[in-house]
């Protein structure tokens, strides 16, 4: 049973790879910059799932015992180390559509969105975020902003839900601000949506600003985020003795002590700060962040 229920969801996973004719498909400008090169990575799905290969040689998937109800159908890389992946998952409920990143070459990925399937494309804005597009049947387009610095709740909520397709002529304007810079030196992207039948085109603009952001990536020992943030900051990590939060001007401002994964910051002044982390082998460990006003 479970064979055929393999073969079922392996032949899906590649109809769907290539595409519904019949769905509404969606182009962008400005194109996506830089994402259509795949620094020698690529994707196959078996019916025992997806594999993922560099240079040919597997470094991810289906012989490590990967859950064979999920596929891959599309793998997006903007650097030798960091790339997306969408994968499909069948399971015993309602399908959907998973996107991943992965900043250690592909060696382990972390979820940053899902969405409804099916899949029509997913736009890059830079390494910490992108737009997850499917397609709602012949008249409706999802959008689904998908971040590691600001992952969604899960399910994921639509930041765009655009209905009517088939009938032309929409458009939806929206805004957005964007952790860190642009791979595109464009401040908006058209998403234009062609509706089953007609040549008619529905548009999507969504007007883009960008803060700064310092990197402070999930496999650190001492993960802190959301960075920048306005009153609280979560730590992945509770095993130190403490932390100081010292300011620019080298001033403690706060010390807070271990086995506590939250640290309240909304009494501190906007700015940077620095975080002195002495863990339980009484190494220092630094990272910064950025404290912002909570009307901002």
């Amino acid at each position: 049973m479970n064979f055929w229920k393999n073969i079922f969801i392996f032949l899906f996973l590649t109809i769907q790879s290539v595409g519904w004719t019949q769905l509404p498909t969606t182009t962008f400008d400005p194109p996506i910059c830089n994402y259509n090169i795949d620094y020698n990575y690529s994707y196959v799905n078996t019916p025992n799932g997806y594999k993922i290969l560099r240079n040919g040689i597997e470094i991810y998937g289906a012989n490590n015992s990967y859950n064979i109800s999920l596929g891959c159908l599309a793998l997006k890389f903007i650097s030798n180390s960091t790339g997306f992946k969408i994968t499909y998952l069948a399971g015993s409920g309602t399908p959907y559509l998973i996107v991943e990143k992965t900043s250690n070459y592909g060696n382990t990925w972390l979820e940053i969105g899902r969405s409804l399937l099916p899949y029509d494309n997913f736009y890059i804005v830079n390494e910490h975020l992108g737009y997850l597009i499917s397609s709602g049947g012949l008249n409706a387009l999802r959008i689904v902003r998908c971040s590691d610095v600001e992952p969604p709740p899960y399910p994921s909520p639509y930041f765009i839900s655009l209905t009517g397709t088939t009938t032309g002529g929409q458009t939806l304007i929206k805004n957005d601000i964007i952790p860190g810079n642009s791979i595109c030196p464009e401040d908006s992207l058209v998403i234009k949506c062609f509706g089953n039948g007609t040549s008619d085109t529905n548009k999507v603009v969504i007007n883009l600003s960008y803060k700064e952001y310092i990197d402070n990536r999930p496999g650190d020992p001492f993960y802190i985020f959301p960075n920048p943030a306005k009153t609280d900051i979560t730590i992945n990590n509770i095993y130190f003795k403490q932390i100081d939060l010292i300011n620019m001007q080298g001033i403690v401002v706060k010390t807070v002590y271990g086995y506590t994964h939250e640290l309240k910051v909304h009494e501190l002044a906007n700015g940077l700060y620095v975080l002195r982390i002495v863990d339980l082998s009484d190494n220092s460990h630094y990272s910064k962040f950025i404290k912002q006003d909570n009307g901002l």
